[in-house]
């Protein structure tokens, strides 16, 4: 049920990360955000990728999704290009870690 065009604009919504992030925690206002995207849309959205985004989201060996999200905004935010952010964050251990203890551990791992 969603077109090409409602499908451009879920993109613009946000970063990537985070629009998995709202479809696998099935964050149906973060969605309904969405020009072109109501909320019956919305929850058929993530009643169908749910899983399909956990895989992505969770499948890659790290923690809580959220926090790397976070951390990679963070670093976002202070100047570096989110390449590097993620490949950084990446190399990092990040289970039962809060963002503040992961994004110290990244900018020393920067420097």
């Amino acid at each position: 049920g969603v077109g090409p065009k409602t499908a451009m604009n879920v993109l613009t919504v946000g970063p990537i990360e985070k629009i998995q992030s709202a479809i696998a925690r099935g964050d149906i206002p973060y969605l309904t955000g969405v020009s072109g995207l109501g909320k019956k849309i919305a929850e058929r959205l993530v009643v169908e990728l749910k899983s399909k985004v956990g895989q992505w989201t969770m499948g890659n060996g790290h923690g809580s999704n959220d926090v790397i999200v976070e951390v990679i905004e963070a670093l976002v935010s202070m100047g570096y290009d989110r390449a590097t952010a993620k490949d950084i964050v990446a190399m990092l251990e990040s289970a039962e870690k809060t963002t503040e203890a992961l994004l110290r551990e990244a900018l020393r791992k920067i420097k």
